[in-house]
């Protein structure tokens, strides 16, 4: 990897790709499976962490810039599940940075992605 390139990846670092659930009491990422989520925005996750969590169970929205998915966020191995909102900006920061990736649809009928992100 040369300098401009490292440099680029921080220069659009500060692009929030999307938002993810980090549980406290847990230390950990809320999963699909095996893959960590990536929302489109904090409506989305909250909703989500609504309808799965009490009030007893503290979490936090945290954003995610490219520079959390390059080093693996949430430790599953470079492979998110991801809304089509945060792809679309996944996707353009990706191109600009020279990023590899593959994403298919997680369920056939349904919007979720799972994007795997080649490791550099």
């Amino acid at each position: 990897m040369d300098l401009r390139r490292i440099f680029r990846h921080y220069k659009l670092g500060r692009i929030v790709i999307g938002y993810a659930i980090y549980l406290m009491d847990e230390c950990c990422y809320e999963y699909n499976e095996d893959e960590c989520f990536i929302f489109t925005s904090v409506a989305s996750a909250e909703k989500l962490a609504g309808e799965i969590y009490t009030a007893h169970c503290p979490y936090r929205i945290v954003p995610i810039r490219i520079k959390n998915i390059l080093k693996d966020f949430g430790c599953s191995c470079h492979i998110y599940a991801i809304e089509p909102g945060a792809m679309k900006i996944f996707r353009k920061v990706a191109q600009k940075n020279k990023i590899g990736y593959e994403s298919r649809l997680w369920i056939k009928d349904d919007d979720l992605i799972v994007l795997t992100v080649n490791s550099l």
